[in-house]
């Protein structure tokens, strides 16, 4: 689905969209499949996590996302989401919506970042 005006309208927690991703160091940004993990009360801001091809360098919490993990839509080779990696947006920056997670992939996810917010 195109994104438009009333893209805002459709997005819900578990969807996964195409954004702009900012990179930590504001040098720029590069579209990115990303996930919906928090929407704002209003609808005009979105919470997501960052979806990545590459596999994990570094010793940092992933979860692994397969076509097998969606309810509808796809994504075009196996990746990993990032629950470490959020940014808040305007939901009107969302450009597309590729696909909707499955329920049980969505709790994975959500207990991943509740997981990284508590207290050793």
């Amino acid at each position: 689905m195109d994104a438009s005006n009333s893209i805002a309208g459709l997005i819900r927690k578990g969807l996964v969209v195409i954004i702009n991703w900012k990179f930590t160091d504001e040098s720029g940004e590069k579209p990115r499949p990303t996930v919906v993990v928090v929407m704002e009360p209003t609808g005009e801001d979105v919470t997501v996590a960052m979806i990545t091809s590459s596999a994990p360098k570094f010793n940092y919490p992933i979860i692994a996302l397969k076509n097998s993990d969606f309810k509808q839509g796809s994504i075009d080779h196996e990746s990993f989401i990032r629950p470490d990696m959020l940014q808040t947006i305007r939901a009107n920056r969302i450009l597309k919506i590729i696909g909707d997670l499955t329920d049980q992939k969505y709790l994975e996810l959500s207990e991943a970042i509740a997981n990284l917010t508590k207290k050793n």
